[in-house]
């Protein structure tokens, strides 16, 4: 019997400049299986230097790429053998990059009950996680106030029939493993200029 448990479900690995970049897969196997880590077919080997590779007593095989750069990126493969047969788990090893504004929000002016939509878009490696505050609390959506994506960059905050109350600063954040950063805005819902009393 011979079998990999991957502990990720997705097949890209994240690394950051300069750090090191651990990667580790079960494997399971009776006899015990043979590992080999392998890059552009060729075997990686524990160097301290570039690569530390080690297992633990789980069945834990770790791959930990020291001092992570562009030229780590790129396809590796973890191949372990026993007399039952062999199996592989590939992976890609990407560069994280941070969080930036492609298009930031931008202030906005409207009159009361007018719809809105504040826009930014935003990009990362991996993709940021994405929050929106109004006045630094959380935005919750509501039958007025919808968030949507648009793949693969834009965020759209759209408030139906904007009133007074809905004035204020509204902010997006975006995090990964590489940073955060945020952009904000202030959106001034006016009262409409017919509604103003006429001087005498």
């Amino acid at each position: 019997h011979l079998s990999i448990r991957r502990q990720r479900q997705m097949c890209i690995r994240d690394s950051i400049e300069g750090q090191t970049a651990e990667v580790s897969i079960q494997v399971f196997g009776y006899p015990s299986p043979v590992i080999k880590w392998m890059r552009n077919n060729t075997e990686l080997i524990s160097d301290e230097i570039n690569y530390t590779i080690y297992s633990d007593r789980l069945s834990n095989h770790h791959l930990a790429i020291l001092n992570a750069s562009e030229k780590d990126e790129g396809p590796y493969q973890l191949i372990a053998s026993n007399d039952n047969g062999t199996c592989v788990h590939e992976f890609y090893l990407q560069q994280a990059d941070p969080p930036v504004f492609l298009e930031p929000f931008k202030d906005t002016t409207v009159e009361n009950h007018q719809d809105v939509q504040m826009i930014c878009k935003v990009d990362g490696i991996p993709y940021p996680e994405i929050k929106f505050y109004k006045d630094w609390h959380l935005l919750a959506e509501s039958y007025r106030i919808k968030i949507k994506h648009i793949e693969p960059d834009t965020w759209i905050i759209r408030i139906n029939g904007a009133i007074v109350r809905d004035s204020g600063l509204y902010t997006c954040t975006a995090k990964n493993i590489a940073g955060g950063t945020l952009c904000s805005c202030n959106l001034n819902v006016a009262e409409s200029l017919l509604n103003l009393p006429h001087p005498d």
